[in-house]
């Protein structure tokens, strides 16, 4: 398992779903999502999040906050814990001598 990223610092604007187009990367539960899909509908805006973790929600948004910039950590799955990138498995020492 990898570890899990999240957005520590963005600069973003407030769009609506309308503004937005395939490609482009928005800011959901802090996590940096790519846009897959904008159904022209009021169905759901289709995404999926850099790490593969979190993917499209049930529901269609009035605003979304389309990411112009950011920086990205890894974080241990387990604790929150920020971790180097190149972490094996996805876990901090502290939680994988826990585990074992």
């Amino acid at each position: 398992m990898s570890a899990v990223k999240v957005v520590k610092k963005a600069k973003v604007i407030v769009v609506k779903a309308s503004e937005l187009k395939k490609g482009d990367y928005i800011l959901v539960a802090n996590r940096k999502c790519e846009v897959l899909r904008v159904p022209w509908c009021s169905a759901p805006v289709e995404f999926e999040s850099t790490d593969g973790y979190f993917s499209t929600l049930d529901k269609r948004f009035s605003n979304y906050y389309k990411i112009e910039e950011c920086e990205e950590v890894s974080i241990c799955y387990m604790c929150g814990t920020e971790i180097p990138e190149d972490t094996e498995g996805g876990i901090c020492r502290q939680c994988k001598k826990s585990v074992e």
